[in-house]
This record gives structure tokens, sequence and C-alpha cells, in this order.
């Protein structure tokens, strides 16, 4: 049971998790130093993409490209990972080398003036399989299809629902794991993006989608941006290449 000090501490959190004010937008979602930091990040990891390449490797360049462009820190601990391991999603870099055919996916961000960037990526070394295209384009295909559903007043959890009943139509039902947070001054805000939750969107929140399929010894299809809930939807916020095939 939590104590009072808890409960206030929650309270005052909760309070804390509300729509962006307008005229902070610009800084939460961040400008060309702020908002994109991730995109460059992964574009820069997913381009160096090609056999024998380290996952280190790609990890350098991600953060490289990310401090160039103006990151403070990082958002989080990067994650890179091909082959078989893809298929377990967060994982951190290591020496393991690319191969060709290998799915290969990234989640990096980084924090520029307090606020914090997000993003998801994956891609294939060399030309990917129908099996892997049609995995990857499911996963695409149920972002954009829960995003043009998305606007204030929408239930989560019914986003979920569609998510589901989407990836259950594909036969992927067994890989979805729905997720999405709200990101600002934190990486891990609300709105929580879960099954059931009967929170709604409100105009001006601020949060990463990130529906991902994962499947082990296969790979991980993630197509996570930031978005923004705008008076009638939603609104992408990053640049950054949705395919490499």
């Amino acid at each position: 049971m939590r104590s009072g000090r808890h409960r206030d501490r929650w309270r005052v959190y909760r309070r804390s998790a509300r729509p962006v004010p307008p005229g902070h937008l610009s800084a939460c979602a961040g400008d060309t130093r702020g908002r994109h930091l991730a995109d460059e990040a992964a574009q820069a990891a997913l381009d160096a993409v090609r056999p024998g390449v380290t996952e280190y490797e790609l990890a350098a360049e991600a953060y490289y490209a990310m401090f160039n462009a103006g990151a403070e820190h990082p958002a989080f601990a990067i994650a890179v990972c091909a082959g078989a391991r893809a298929g377990f999603k967060h994982m951190a870099p290591t020496s393991n080398r690319v191969r060709e055919g290998d799915m290969v996916y990234i989640d990096v961000g980084g924090r520029y003036m307090g606020y914090h960037s997000d993003i998801s990526r994956q891609r294939v070394c060399g030309t990917p399989t129908a099996e892997q295209v049609r995995f990857m384009e499911t996963q695409i295909a149920i972002v954009e299809d829960v995003m043009a559903a998305a606007h204030p007043g929408a239930v989560i959890g019914d986003l979920a629902e569609m998510a589901l009943a989407q990836a259950r139509g594909a036969g992927y039902a067994e890989y979805l794991y729905f997720r999405g947070h709200g990101v600002g001054a934190a990486t891990q805000d609300l709105p929580a993006f879960a099954p059931g939750n009967p929170a709604r969107l409100e105009e001006n929140m601020v949060f990463a989608f990130e529906p991902m399929l994962v499947r082990k010894g296969f790979g991980t299809a993630c197509w996570e941006d930031v978005w923004r809930v705008t008076a009638s939807g939603v609104e992408r916020l990053n640049r950054c290449p949705i395919r490499w095939w």
C-alpha cells in the first residue's frame, strides 16, 4: 500500500502529465536541433547497414550524428540489434556483425534543453524477402491506420483494439505489442498506450507511438515516431524515412 508521501508524489506527477501548453510546443516537440535529433541518429545508423558492420559501429554512427546535431545527452540507452537478436527488440549493441538478409533494429533518442526525443526503425541488410517486407509493411499499416483514427477524445483502449484486429487479420496477433508513451520533459510519461486503457487523447498531447511486431528468431518491425494531438487529429513530428526497402 502506498504511503501518504507516495500518494502525494503520484498526484503531483499526474498533474504534471497534462497536454503541453501551446506556447511550449515548439520546445517540447523540438526545433531542428531538438525534434530531429533522433531522426539524424536513426538515419545515420540505418544508412550504414552493410554486411560485416558491427552493432557497436552502427550505434557509434547514430550517436555521432545525434551529438553532431546538438544533442546534450542520450535520452536512454540505445538499442541496436541484428539477425536473430533483432527478435528480442530492445537489445544493447554488441560486436555481433550484420549479415546479408539480417533484420536490423534501432531505438534511439536524445535530450536537448531538457526535452527528449525517441524513434525506432528497422531495415534489412540487402534485399528483403517477401515475408520480411510483409512483416514490416503490416506494422507500418497499423501505425498509419491507428493514427488516422486518433483525435481528441479517442479512447486509447479502442485504438489498441484496432491495432490488434489488424495484426490478427495479417496472422501476426501473437507478435503484437501495443505500446506508446508521452514524451517531453521525460522519456516515459502519460498518456500510456496499452490495451484496455480508458484514457482519452487530449489536444496538444505529445507522444511516441510504437506498436511493434516482435518475432523471436526473425526480427522486430517498429516504426516509432513522435506525434502531437491536434484539434482534429494528430500530426507526425519526425521526418526520418520510414522504409529502406
